[in-house]
């Protein structure tokens, strides 16, 4: 793997991340507005399925990657720096696979006629305090954060409604 194919990597697992972010913004206004039929559902599970399948293919060719190994590579430095970029890489993947997953919670909750619960952001709040009051652990914040498409540093505004995943 070349330098600018780890670029390439990086560039598509956030365009995964990007398109999984928009498809759970676009079912949730659906879902606010009642107009979650079910065209928009089969929409949100094949971009999902999309989603699953892309981002399968890249772990699979990141972990298979046997960074020492590597001839290519012309020193110990680049290396290293190429082993780092493998965790990272690696790491996201677990995050866009969490994503995806909510995801499809909340489209099976759909699905089964469920509406998933809500919250409304009151000032001073938390994705944390949220959590803990919401799903009983203030850990679960990411949950939050992946089932609303929410970026980690985004500053949550006072009336903005969230959805809430299932308790575990």
């Amino acid at each position: 793997m070349t330098i600018a194919r780890t670029q390439d990597v990086t560039d598509e697992i956030q365009r995964i991340s990007d398109v999984v972010g928009v498809g759970i913004i676009g079912i949730q206004s659906a879902l606010r507005s009642g107009q979650a039929g079910e065209a928009e559902l089969a929409g949100f599970q094949v971009l999902l399925s999309t989603a699953s399948a892309d981002l399968l293919a890249l772990r699979d060719e990141v972990g298979a990657l046997d960074v020492t190994g590597l001839e290519l590579v012309p020193d110990a430095e680049s290396r290293i720096e190429l082993w780092g970029w493998q965790v990272g890489a690696l790491s996201q993947f677990r995050k866009v696979a969490a994503q995806i997953l909510e995801a499809r919670s909340i489209a099976a909750q759909l699905r089964s006629g469920r509406r998933p619960r809500t919250h409304v952001v009151i000032a001073g709040e938390t994705l944390q305090s949220i959590a803990a009051d919401v799903l009983g652990d203030w850990r679960e914040w990411e949950r939050l954060l992946d089932a609303n498409g929410l970026d980690p540093a985004a500053v949550l505004t006072p009336g903005v409604e969230l959805v809430v995943p299932e308790r575990r």
